[in-house]
C-alpha cells in the first residue's frame, strides 16, 4: 500500500508541471461557446457554421470552426454543391469571406481590444486586424463580435489556405489563428512569453461532399404519437460519416405525400416539418419523429449531415402511422418490453421467440406466461411514460438476452477462471517439510 501511495505521489508530481504550462494559454476570462458564423459574396447575410469547442484551448487542441465554401456563384457544380447544403447561398471562397466569433468576457479589468493574430514564424506571431472593442458585462452573458477578413489571412503570406481556386477544385484546407486581447495592436510578438492569455482556433474550410447516395429506411417502428426511423447508410461517403466528419441525422416529414430520393433543397421545399438527431451515437441507432397524430400516416425520409452542413442525397420516404399506446401494447404482446423499447425491437422478437418455441410447450411456462400477463399490463402504462423505468426494463432485457445468447461462452470463462485460480492456489501453497512430518510407524 505505501508503495502505490509513492507511486502516486510521483504522478501527480510528473503531471502538475504540464497541467500548469496548459493553463498559460487559456483565456481565463473569455470563454467561447460555440457560436460562430460566416458571410460573404453571394450571400445576403450570414449563416451560423459548427464548431467545436477544445475543453483545454491550447495550440495542440484548438476550437474548431468548420465552414462550407463554394469555389462561385455561378458554375454548375457550385450550384449543385449548394443545393446540398444546409446553408444557401454558399460563401464563395474570396477575400471577402468573413468569419465571426461569439467571445464573452466577465474580467472587469480586461483589455480593451480582441485581435486576431497568425505565426509568422517560429514562435512569433502578428496581428492581423485592427481589433474589435470589448464589451464586458457583470455576468458575462453579452459577447464581442470578433470577425476576420479570409483577405486577411492571406496577408502575412504564413497563410495555410489559398482561395479563389478553380470550379471543379476541391478544397480541404485549415488555418490556425490566435485571438488575445491588448489595449492596442501589437507589433509582432512572441507567443512564449508576450499575450499569452489569448484563444486558439483552426478555421476549417471545404466543399467537399456527396450528394449521390442517400441512406435507406429499413422499418419504421409505431409508437404513441411518435415513429423510429431506423436506417442503413451502405454507400454514404465518409465525408459525412466518419467520425470526423459526422455532426447529424435529419428526419423530413412529406405529411401525406410520398417522394422519391432527392437532394436536400429539393426534399426541404417539400417538407412539412423536420427532426434533428444531434448525437454522433444515433448515427447507426435510429431517428425519433415526436409530436404526431395518432392514426394519421406520414411519409417520412432520413439524410446525413456532416460538421460543414453539407446533407447527403435524402432518401427515399416510408410511410409509417402512430398509434395509441394501448393499442400499440396490445399489438406488440410482450407488454413491460414493449413498453420500454418503445417500438418492435430485435430483443422483443427474441423473447416472443421463447414464449412461442418454448414456454408454451410446458404446462409450467404456461403458467409462468399467464401470472406475467395478469400484471404486466397494467405496469407497462408506468413503464412506458416514464424515461428512467424504461430505460432499467430495456437493461434488463438486453442482461437476459445477452445471458441466453451466450450461456455456454460465458460458462466456459468462467470455469476457466476458476481451474486458474484452483491450479494457482495448489501451487502456491505452503509444502510441509520431511522434518515437520512426524514419525513414521514402520
Amino acid at each position: 500500500m505505501k508503495k502505490i501511495f509513492i507511486f502516486f505521489l510521483f504522478l501527480l508530481f510528473l503531471l502538475f508541471p504540464y497541467s500548469f504550462i496548459n493553463s498559460e494559454l487559456i483565456f481565463a476570462a473569455t470563454t467561447f461557446n460555440g457560436e460562430s458564423s460566416v458571410s460573404g459574396t453571394a450571400m445576403t447575410g450570414s449563416a451560423d457554421v459548427t464548431s467545436e469547442i477544445a475543453s483545454t484551448n491550447s495550440l495542440s487542441t484548438p476550437h474548431k470552426v468548420f465552414i462550407p465554401i463554394n469555389n462561385d456563384s455561378s458554375s454548375a457544380i457550385s450550384l449543385d454543391r449548394q443545393s446540398n447544403n444546409e446553408i444557401s447561398p454558399l460563401p464563395v471562397y474570396d477575400e471577402n469571406l468573413y468569419v465571426r466569433f461569439k467571445l464573452y468576457n466577465s474580467d472587469t479589468a480586461r483589455k480593451r481590444y480582441y485581435f486576431v493574430a497568425m505565426r509568422t514564424s517560429g514562435d512569433i506571431y502578428t496581428a492581423i486586424t485592427d481589433g474589435d472593442e470589448i464589451t464586458t458585462s457583470a455576468t458575462g452573458d453579452t459577447p464581442t463580435l470578433v470577425s476576420v477578413r479570409l483577405g486577411q489571412l492571406t496577408s502575412t503570406g504564413q497563410q495555410t489556405v489559398h482561395p479563389n481556386q478553380a470550379s471543379t477544385a476541391t478544397i480541404k484546407e485549415s488555418q490556425y489563428i490566435y485571438i488575445f486581447s491588448a489595449d492596442s495592436k501589437p507589433s509582432p510578438f512572441n507567443i512564449t512569453t508576450d499575450y499569452k492569455d489569448g484563444v486558439f482556433f483552426e478555421l476549417k474550410f471545404s466543399n467537399a461532399y456527396d450528394g449521390t447516395t442517400a441512406p435507406t429506411i429499413t422499418s419504421i417502428g409505431r409508437q404513441d404519437s411518435r415513429l423510429f426511423i431506423n436506417y442503413a447508410i451502405d454507400g454514404i461517403s465518409s465525408e459525412l460519416i466518419s467520425s470526423d466528419n459526422y455532426f447529424k441525422t435529419i428526419a423530413l416529414n412529406y405529411g401525406g405525400t410520398a417522394h422519391e430520393a432527392l437532394n436536400y433543397q429539393s426534399a426541404i421545399a417539400l417538407t412539412a416539418s423536420k427532426t434533428y438527431s444531434n448525437s454522433e451515437p444515433n448515427l447507426n441507432v435510429g431517428i425519433l419523429v415526436s409530436d404526431l397524430k395518432n392514426g394519421q400516416t406520414y411519409n417520412v425520409a432520413v439524410a446525413i449531415v456532416n460538421k460543414y452542413r453539407f446533407v447527403s442525397k435524402v432518401s427515399a420516404s416510408s410511410a409509417g402511422t402512430p398509434i395509441e399506446v394501448e393499442n400499440f401494447l396490445k399489438e406488440q404482446g410482450c407488454y413491460l418490453l414493449s413498453a420500454g423499447f418503445k417500438s418492435d425491437h430485435y430483443v422483443l422478437n427474441y423473447f416472443r421467440m421463447i414464449r412461442d418455441n418454448y414456454l408454451f410447450k410446458f404446462s409450467l411456462g404456461k403458467a409462468f406466461v399467464n401470472f406475467y400477463y395478469s400484471f404486466a399490463y397494467d405496469w407497462a402504462f408506468v413503464v412506458y411514460k416514464n424515461e428512467s423505468l424504461s430505460f432499467i426494463v430495456r437493461t434488463l432485457a438486453y442482461t437476459f438476452y445477452f445471458i441466453l445468447n451466450y450461456f455456454f461462452l460465458i460458462f466456459s470463462i468462467l470455469f476457466l477462471c476458476a481451474l486458474i485460480i484452483i491450479m494457482y492456489a495448489n501451487f502456491h501453497s505452503p509444502k510441509t517439510k520431511p522434518s515437520e512430518r512426524g514419525s513414521e510407524t514402520p
